[in-house]
């Protein structure tokens, strides 16, 4: 577990010195009551914890001066689970591109002041030189520690009118395609220049239902159908950042009212992308950036085998992947006992089953098919929930499953889609 000392601008108090008082809530466990920090450890220190039993375990700290905290609920389990949600924070910007800090201490910051398992820094394609680029690949490669903390390579492609979409790269080398030179100035262009690198890459598109107001002659809006993304290319869409909500235009609010480029949309034009949530931090917080219009930053979690670039790639493929506010609510989503992001055919109606805690009290959870509603269940201010439904109203053909959780604070968790393909009757 890791405690940091923060201020009010998130940044990791690093002269402090003092005790730390713990409490755990939840199962029995065997740890510290006390810890202290000297100015050695930089405002953040890790402490070990052994439990005695399963549940979900969380922390609270406070210090003499009246400090406090509140630590993230953590699902320990009585046997290895098949997957170990990780958290990450794969969009975000340094002084190279138009963001604050450096690149080592921007991954220094995801690692050992907001505890991320994975990050990926991702500065803008046109304001990156050759060198700069080379410098991103080395300090990311740097911070790569297999079974600790895991990055990825990646970069913007920034275009004001086609949209912005973040260039991810499983390997430890890369290419980087800029949105200035043609042909790789629109999506089609970009899509095939990667797929000519020989890479193995994927793009993820964001604030896809575009920015206030106009920069550069666009809005950034994505167009998904004047350029539908490859399947096997874009296999996620960022439904959350600092710029706010893209899942609708009730959630974007009314400064988007008539923009195209929702997430929705995309669901509903059949697209198969899972819904995810990064920062896009500009302030060198990568995991806990604040928003440019005060919204906080959004968080990814994934379900992976093992905390290494392999397996994170491998969950991010398999869009097995939740999305959120900002806050660690544990969420996942399955149907007929396959995860988030299958594609599944099914002859009967499909049993779908999803779990939550929180971290606050829960206001509501909801089943949508095809980007409607289908179910809806009041939470009352439980910390804990569990959501099953059976649809039986579908017609025979795929339809897109996810949920959606909302606290009572207003924080909200995605899981999802699962694409079911109902048989017709024989």
């Amino acid at each position: 577990m890791r405690v940091a000392v923060l201020d009010f601008y998130r940044n990791a108090v690093s002269d402090f010195q003092g005790a730390i008082r713990l409490r755990s809530r939840g199962p029995q466990v065997t740890a510290p009551a006390t810890i202290t920090l000297t100015p050695a450890d930089g405002g953040s220190k890790t402490f070990s914890v052994t439990p005695r039993q399963a549940g979900v375990l969380s922390f609270d700290a406070q210090t003499a001066a009246a400090l406090a905290g509140a630590g993230n609920p953590t699902l320990i389990h009585d046997e290895k689970p098949a997957f170990t949600l990780l958290w990450g924070d794969i969009h975000g910007h340094t002084a190279r591109s138009d963001g604050g800090g450096v690149p080592a201490a921007y991954y220094r910051y995801a690692r050992d002041v907001a505890g991320l398992d994975f990050a990926a820094l991702t500065d803008h394609d046109d304001m990156l030189d050759d060198a700069e680029w080379a410098e991103s690949k080395r300090i990311t490669n740097s911070f790569n520690e297999p079974g600790r903390f895991s990055t990825l390579l990646a970069y913007e492609w920034t275009h004001w009118v086609h949209g912005h979409r973040c260039v991810y790269f499983k390997a430890d080398d890369a290419p980087i395609f800029r949105r200035t030179t043609p042909p790789t100035d629109n999506p089609a262009g970009l899509w095939a220049a990667l797929r000519r690198s020989g890479a193995a890459v994927m793009t993820i598109a964001h604030h896809t239902r575009g920015l206030r107001g106009t920069f550069n002659g666009g809005q950034a809006e994505i167009d998904w159908r004047a350029f539908p993304p490859p399947p096997d290319l874009e296999r996620l869409v960022e439904t959350y950042s600092i710029h706010g909500h893209c899942e609708n235009e009730e959630l974007a609010g009314p400064d988007f009212k008539g923009r195209k480029g929702f997430v929705q949309d995309a669901l509903r034009q059949g697209l198969h992308l899972g819904l995810m949530a990064s920062g896009d931090d500009h302030s060198g917080h990568p995991g806990f950036g604040p928003g440019a219009h005060g919204e906080p930053a959004g968080l990814l979690g994934i379900f992976a085998q093992a905390n290494t670039r392999e397996a994170i790639w491998e969950a991010l493929q398999a869009r097995r992947v939740i999305g959120t506010t900002g806050p660690r609510i544990i969420l996942d989503f399955q149907a007929d006992g396959q995860w988030m992001g299958a594609e599944i055919t099914a002859s009967a109606p499909p049993r779908f089953v999803a779990h939550a805690w929180g971290t606050a009290a829960l206001a509501r959870f909801e089943l949508l098919r095809d980007a409607t509603t289908i179910y809806r269940a009041a939470l009352d201010g439980t910390s804990s929930a569990v959501l099953e439904a059976v649809d039986n109203q579908p017609t025979a053909r795929t339809h897109a499953y996810y949920v959606r959780l909302t606290q009572v604070d207003g924080h909200m968790a995605w899981a999802g889609p699962i694409w079911v393909t109902r048989r017709a009757p024989s």
